[in-house]
């Protein structure tokens, strides 16, 4: 195990300092993204209307805007990235719908990390329940005159657009800023100190991972007796074909290339997907296939972005529990896409514990484990 770990941070031969993470920003595509579920579509459509007799606003309304056969998950991503403003229209169904759900995450990080984009909630039905994270932005409340405040909410956006006034009575105007990156790794440390920590205070722990043969043996059949239950499982078109599925761009090839043969030594049962030339045409179908994705992130250009969101919408529509993306974070995130920020993820190569927990443990025990 300890050896492992050691092979795999010497693959990180990145130098991070080279990395520019500060990507500028394009002129803003568009002045509105409008973000709604679609029972409340007749809303959205007064939103949209109000807007558009009050100016020339560019509108990003998704019935206009994502066209059939794109990658409609990384267009909407992409498109609030690149709007100066979101209005969120909160109802039961908008707090049920994962996309929404996402929608909201993106543009409420953007709000309170960038100056220059707005998030404006809109409550236009009772509620029971709102949790906490759609109460950190004031919303403005139009259940009662959804058109007349509607009409109150599009002029000062109009104003905000135009000139840059923001009116206190519709904005949630707030100095407090947020550092995604300081909060997903006070959340990968917490979930390092919680499973891997504890495994260096005795040598009897780290014992347990490289177990005898014949306790290899035992630990064998309790896999094959999961893995049984696994291909039990059926997948998006069937049984699953694959155990693990790798997903990867070519810069991090030799990521994949090392975990798998990690995972095919040490549990020769475990299928994956891997394969060295990603060009075969059924690589794509092999993550349809795949009961898990394990998906190496970095930046965007060294992404292959249609594996990504092939995975990110599988997870979205799993069986409750069962989690789909496992990603592993190579190189901190660019500044944009914003999203490739919050995707949940456990383990970063680049955080200092994982390096000092080899440091401790050469020192403790000097011969690998």
């Amino acid at each position: 195990m300890l050896q492992n770990c050691k092979s795999f941070l010497q693959l990180i031969t990145i130098d991070y300092t080279k990395i520019d993470n500060q990507v500028e920003d394009k002129d803003k595509e568009y002045d509105v993204f409008i973000s709604y579920s679609h029972e409340n579509s007749e809303k959205a459509m007064i939103v949209l209307k109000t807007l558009s007799t009050l100016n020339s606003h560019r509108i990003f309304y998704d019935r206009n805007e994502l066209k059939a056969g794109t990658l409609w998950q990384e267009k909407l991503y992409e498109s609030i990235d690149k709007s100066t403003c979101m209005v969120a229209l909160l109802s039961p169904e908008y707090l049920q719908s994962a996309v929404c759900q996402e929608e909201y995450s993106l543009a409420i990080t953007k709000h309170f990390q960038e100056g220059d984009f707005r998030l404006v909630p809109m409550c236009i039905s009772n509620m029971e329940g709102i949790p906490q994270s759609y109460s950190k932005v004031h919303a403005v409340d139009a259940r009662q005159d959804f058109e007349g405040t509607c009409l109150v909410v599009c002029n000062a956006i109009n104003s905000f657009i135009s000139m840059g006034f923001m009116n206190p009575d519709i904005f949630h105007i707030d100095q407090t800023t947020i550092d995604p990156d300081e909060i997903l790794f006070k959340y990968r440390e917490q979930y390092y100190q919680a499973n891997y920590e504890k495994l260096i205070e005795t040598r009897e722990k780290l014992k347990t991972i490289t177990t005898s043969a014949t306790e290899s043996k035992q630990e064998n059949q309790r896999n094959e007796q999961q893995l049984e239950s696994y291909h039990t499982d059926t997948g998006p078109n069937g049984n699953y074909q694959y155990d693990v599925g790798f997903s990867y761009g070519e810069a991090n090839k030799k990521y994949a290339h090392f975990l798998h043969h990690v995972i095919e030594g040490r549990w020769p049962e475990v299928v994956t997907n891997f394969s060295l030339n990603k060009n075969d045409a059924g690589f794509m179908e092999s993550l349809e296939k795949s009961r898990m994705i394990i998906t190496f992130l970095s930046s965007l250009k060294f992404l292959e972005v249609e594996e990504l969101h092939l995975a990110l919408f599988r997870h979205r529509g799993g069986k409750t529990g069962h989690k789909v993306i496992y990603p592993i974070q190579v190189v901190p995130p660019s500044m944009r896409p914003t999203y490739l920020k919050l995707i949940p993820c456990n383990v970063a190569c680049y955080d200092l514990h994982w390096k000092d927990t080899i440091v401790k443990a050469q020192k403790k025990w000097p011969n690998p484990i």
